[in-house]
C-alpha cells in the first residue's frame, strides 16, 4: 500500500511533511484520508448514477473526486507557507535577541551562555530545536552541521544559513563585534520583513468577498 502512496504522491508533498516535523508514518496517513476522500466521492457519485442512470454523472464524478484529491495537496502547501513564515519569523526575532547578548563584556561571552540566556523569551516552538543545537555543540563542539541543521529548522533561507554560519564563525575564530552589529541589523530588517508577510496573509485571509 506504501508503495501506491509512493506513486500517487506529489514529490513536494512528503518533502513539506517531513520538514514540519512529520514521521513516515504520519506522511501515509494524510495520504490515506486524501484518498479515501475522493474514494467516498467517488461511492456517493456511484449512488447518483443508479438512480439517474445519466453518463454525465460518471464524469462528475472523477472531477469532483481530482478536485477533492488535489485540494489536500494545496491545503497542505498553504499550511506549510504558513508554517515556513512563522518559523522564519520566529527566527528574526532569536536572532535580535542574540546580538546585544554577544556584545556584553566585549564579545567575551560565550555562544552557550548566549543560547541560555535568550532560550526562555523565545516561542515554544524554536525552544526545542535551539536545545538540541546547544546539545550538539557540547557533543560536537568543533562542527557546524548543527548550525546549519537549525538553520534548515529555521525556514532553511539564506537569512538563516548566513547568520548560523557566522555565529559558528564567530565561535571559532574571530570575536570582531562588527559582524554581530551586521547581523542584528539583518535580523531587525528580517523581522520587518516577516511582520509584513504575515499581515498580507493574514489580510488575505480575512478579507471579505465582494
Amino acid at each position: 500500500m506504501k508503495r501506491l502512496y509512493d506513486v500517487l504522491m506529489e514529490p513536494s508533498y512528503k518533502a513539506m511533511l517531513i520538514q514540519m516535523g512529520a514521521t513516515e508514518e504520519t506522511v501515509y496517513k494524510f495520504m490515506r484520508k486524501r484518498i479515501l476522500l475522493s474514494l467516498v466521492t467517488l461511492v456517493i457519485f456511484a449512488g447518483v448514477y443508479l438512480v439517474l442512470d445519466n453518463v454525465i454523472v460518471i464524469f462528475i464524478a472523477i472531477a469532483a473526486a481530482g478536485v477533492i484529491y488535489d485540494n489536500g495537496f494545496k491545503q497542505m502547501k498553504a499550511r506549510f507557507t504558513w508554517y515556513t513564515v512563522d518559523r522564519e519569523l520566529q527566527f528574526s526575532k532569536c536572532a535580535r535577541l542574540i546580538g546585544p547578548y554577544l556584545k556584553k563584556n566585549n564579545g567575551n561571552v560565550p555562544l552557550y551562555a548566549v543560547f541560555n540566556k535568550v532560550l526562555h523569551r523565545l516561542n515554544p516552538s524554536i525552544r526545542g530545536p535551539l536545545y538540541q543545537l546547544m546539545s550538539e555543540m557540547v557533543t560536537k563542539p568543533n562542527d557546524i552541521e548543527p548550525f546549519l541543521h537549525f538553520a534548515k529548522q529555521m525556514g532553511n533561507n539564506d537569512f538563516a544559513v548566513t547568520f548560523m554560519t557566522s555565529l559558528y564563525d564567530y565561535q571559532h575564530s574571530t570575536n570582531d563585534l562588527t559582524v554581530i552589529d551586521e547581523l542584528v541589523k539583518i535580523a531587525n530588517e528580517s523581522l520587518m520583513k516577516n511582520i509584513d508577510i504575515v499581515m498580507q496573509f493574514k489580510l488575505r485571509k480575512y478579507r471579505p468577498i465582494p
